[in-house]
Parts: structure tokens; C-alpha cells; sequence
């Protein structure tokens, strides 16, 4: 039987993965960079990589959650609340440069998950049985 924080975590980085892929669907959407006078410009040819890392990044991190249910549980904690952590400035800082969207909503629900199944997750002698 799966651990109990396992349910959280799960959940959580299903939502992550969703949410990974429904943003790599606009980077199709992204036009080209235009090369008006003969290159183009920095802004234009980078948002087509910042937009493609922002997904890999966000299901890197939802796969390293999933790993991280296997591991000894005080190293779980650890992991899971760095990547809450991570998960929620990423939604901090969309907010704060795009304003409130229903992405911002997605990544603060996975970093509730994962936090959720930091602290639901066994420590201690209790842990290991004795």
C-alpha cells in the first residue's frame, strides 16, 4: 500500500505535469524571431527558449517529486519543500509580472500538495519501525 504523503505528492505532480504540458502547447504559438535587420533581437529570440524551459523545468520538478517518495523520509521532507518552494516563487513571480491567471492558481495548488505531503510524511524512530 502507498503511503499516505504518496497521495499528495501524486497528486500534486500529476497536476505539475499537466500543467507543464499545457504550457509547452503555446510555444507553437510563439512566432519566430524576426530578423528585420539581418538578426534578430535578443528579446524576440528568446522567448521561444524561456518558454520551453519553463515547461521542462516544471516537469523535471514533478518527476523529481515522484522519485522522491521512494527516498528515506527525512530526505523526502527536504526535497518536497525545496520544490514547493520553487514551485511557489515561480507562481509568486508570474503574479507579480503578468498579474492573476489561472496558472498561478495551478502552481500554488501543486506547491500545497507537495508541502501537504512534506509534513504528512513519516519521521523519525517511527519511521523506521523501531
Amino acid at each position: 500500500m502507498r503511503e499516505r504523503h504518496a497521495y499528495a505528492v501524486w497528486t500534486g505532480a500529476v497536476l505539475l505535469t499537466i500543467t507543464a504540458l499545457f504550457h509547452f502547447t503555446g510555444y507553437f504559438e510563439i512566432p519566430a524571431a524576426r530578423s528585420d535587420a539581418g538578426l534578430p533581437s535578443f528579446f524576440d529570440a528568446s522567448l521561444r527558449p524561456l518558454w520551453l524551459f519553463a515547461s521542462l523545468h516544471w516537469l523535471l520538478t514533478a518527476a523529481i517529486c515522484v522519485l522522491v517518495t521512494k527516498a528515506e523520509p527525512v530526505i523526502a521532507r527536504s526535497i518536497l519543500l525545496s520544490c514547493a518552494a520553487v514551485v511557489i516563487l515561480d507562481a509568486m513571480l508570474l503574479y507579480w509580472f503578468i498579474g492573476p491567471f489561472i496558472g498561478e492558481a495551478l502552481l500554488a495548488a501543486v506547491a500545497l500538495l507537495m508541502v501537504i505531503g512534506a509534513y504528512r510524511s513519516p519521521t523519525g524512530v517511527k519511521a523506521q519501525g523501531v
